[in-house]
């Protein structure tokens, strides 16, 4: 989460210094997405690299977009795998420990005379 935070303030702190080069709104603007459009595209965000022409391959894997995306995802993958688990362990724990101590119950409700 830090890493998509640093690469966010880095990319805007990019456009901030590209928009004082410009003298309109919409050349800043335009400047902006003239940058990160390319980027985008040209990036591992929506296909693997492994899919994409030799060229363009090379320009996606070299670029720092497609680290950050990469990086955010394994972080994503590897976060959302180990909830998963911690949740199944808790709702097994839980399913066990209430189905052992009503079956205690219902066993020694005899003898303790509530019955």
């Amino acid at each position: 989460m830090v890493l998509a935070l640093l690469f966010t303030l880095a990319i805007s702190w990019l456009s901030a210094i590209l928009g004082l080069f410009v003298k309109s709104l919409e050349a800043a603007q335009w400047t902006g997405f003239v940058v990160i459009f390319p980027l985008t595209f040209a990036s591992s965000a929506f296909v693997p690299t492994d899919t994409m022409p030799k060229a363009l391959r090379f320009f996606a894997e070299n670029q720092s977009l497609t680290h950050v995306i990469n990086a955010m995802r394994a972080w994503l993958v590897v976060t959302i795998w180990k909830f998963d688990l911690v949740g199944v362990y808790l709702v097994h724990r839980y399913y066990c420990y209430s189905n052992a101590c009503c079956n205690v119950d219902i066993q020694t409700s005899g003898e303790l005379g509530y019955s």
